[in-house]
């Protein structure tokens, strides 16, 4: 398958401006196109800036002092036009604003004929620049830099290369199989983004390449209210999700063994330590009695029925798995490569991108996964013929519901009978509905570029858990989580703050 919003923004208020992370050169064999980060928002900005603070050749060369005591900007309304698109109007900070200006000689510049320039690269860099806040919340909804960044790129089609002459928030973006626009039912999400610490962080790994020690050695799990990840220690960090809190005394019960890696098996906290699979009973680790298919990659689904769980050989291709719990068998397809799976009815809804060239991703329905391919044993996550096993299903026991090039889909959850997705696109990631070939913006995701080679997204209970690895920076390890719990958004960043 192939009215303009009310936007308002909240006050800011705190270190204005923190500077996000420095990413290190990612390495990507799985796809070597991922997004460069050389050029980013805020240098594109920053340029933006100073072109403004020009003024017949005397340019502003000293920095702006105090800033009104670290940006307590306030009084924001939408009633001013920046660059054609809707802007913003500030109340002016009072304190005095020094400055050294050359090119006619003079050392001082009329604090009132300044400002009127000031509240224009305010404007801009307001509507365009990433205010890259730790332990940040907010409760608004504002699509100002989405709508900026789609300005900049005039509405360029990838495929035909035409570029419209003007944007507005029903046509953002186009290509041959779909439009891209700003819906008229935003989400207002109130959005928290922090960074959580490893306890057993260590310096002790020679090559930044090994840095991915210091990052969970499975994708976190949500369990009783808590956050459960596991560390190379073969130790549980137990985060509660009321406060983000450490829960020691649940992680003392947990530890009683070192284990390797870890998923929720049939709703129940299961865990490899040495060569077995235990559950966790309440009170104590006992063996697994069931089957269960996986030894050291995540799951993306589970039911009464199948678990669901997949492979990923890059350019080459990756399959889906559903390994049937009543028989003990594996089927399986193409999906290149999976990292969601929704279940509508009898039908499962299987959600796969791949960020090789400039982007891909597709939908395809699997209405009995007993129908597919059967898999030996033996061929379980391998390729065959130098590509993914997938693509030897002949079956065609599925639909393919969405295809697309140029996009990438991360993400996608079901959020009060709305199906959402997690979309990549022009170096923004945000969350959208697919309506026809219309993707509508609901929310613009703190307003960062989150990039990811291969997320999963799980239902748990009430929570809605995205797990986001990136190469560059630890590997296939994850990095990030995203939670859904009911209206609150949180990202949390292990370490350090992984926004771009």
């Amino acid at each position: 398958m192939r009215t303009n919003p009310t936007h308002t923004i909240p006050s800011l208020s705190g270190t204005f401006g923190i500077p996000a992370r420095l990413a290190h050169n990612p390495k990507m064999p799985k796809e070597p196109s991922s997004p460069s980060r050389s050029n980013t928002e805020t240098e594109r900005c920053n340029k933006m800036i100073i072109n403004t603070l020009m003024n017949k050749g005397q340019l502003v060369t000293s920095c702006i002092v105090h800033l009104a005591d670290s940006a307590n900007i306030k009084g924001v309304t939408h009633n001013k036009r920046c660059s054609g698109l809707t802007g913003l109007c500030f109340e002016s900070p009072n304190d005095t604003i020094h400055v050294t200006v050359s090119g006619n000689g003079r050392t001082a510049y009329n604090q009132e004929h300044m400002r009127k320039y000031l509240y224009i690269a305010f404007s801009i860099l307001i509507n365009c620049s990433v205010f890259g806040q730790v332990d940040s919340q907010t409760d608004s909804v504002s699509f100002d830099k989405i709508t900026c960044r789609f300005k900049e790129t005039k509405g360029w089609n990838i495929f035909s290369g035409e570029l419209k002459d003007s944007i507005d928030t029903t046509f953002l973006y186009q290509t041959k199989d779909f439009n891209v626009s700003i819906s008229e039912n935003p989400i207002a999400f109130k959005t928290f983004h922090s960074v959580i610490k490893n306890p057993y962080f260590t310096d002790d790994f020679g090559d930044y390449d090994n840095n991915y020690v210091n990052y969970p050695v499975s994708y976190s799990v949500i369990y009783d209210n808590r956050l459960l990840s596991l560390f190379r220690n073969g130790k549980f960090v137990c985060h509660r999700l009321s406060n983000f809190e450490r829960d020691l005394d649940f992680e003392t019960k947990l530890n009683t063994r070192k284990f390797k890696y870890h998923w929720i098996i049939n709703d129940k906290l299961g865990a490899i330590s040495g060569n077995s699979i235990f559950i966790w009973n309440g009170t104590d680790w006992i063996s697994n009695k069931t089957d269960f298919p996986l030894k050291s990659q995540p799951k993306l689904f589970e039911d009464s029925d199948f678990v669901v769980f997949g492979d990923c050989h890059g350019e080459w291709g990756g399959t889906v798995y559903f390994f049937d719990k009543n028989n003990g068998e594996t089927y399986f397809t193409e999906s290149t490569c999976a990292n969601s799976v929704l279940k509508k009815g009898d039908s499962y809804l299987v959600l796969a991108h791949l960020g090789h060239m400039t982007g891909s991703t597709e939908i395809k329905e699997v209405k009995d996964p007993r129908k597919l391919t059967q898999a030996k044993q033996a061929e379980i996550n391998k390729t065959k013929n130098g590509q993914a096993l997938g693509y030897t299903d002949s079956s065609k026991a599925y639909e393919t519901i969405l295809d697309y090039w140029g996009i990438q889909l991360f993400s996608t959850f079901s959020y009060k009978d709305r199906q959402l997705y997690m979309v990549h696109l022009n170096e923004m990631t945000f969350l959208a509905e697919i309506v026809g070939n219309d993707i509508q913006i609901v929310n613009p995701l703190f307003d960062n570029e989150i990039y990811t080679h291969d997320p999963v997204t799980n239902k748990y209970e009430n929570y809605t858990l995205m797990n986001l690895d990136h190469y560059g920076t630890a590997r296939d390890k994850e990095i990030s989580v995203i939670i859904i719990d009911g209206e609150r958004l949180i990202k949390l960043d292990w370490n350090e703050n992984h926004s771009r």
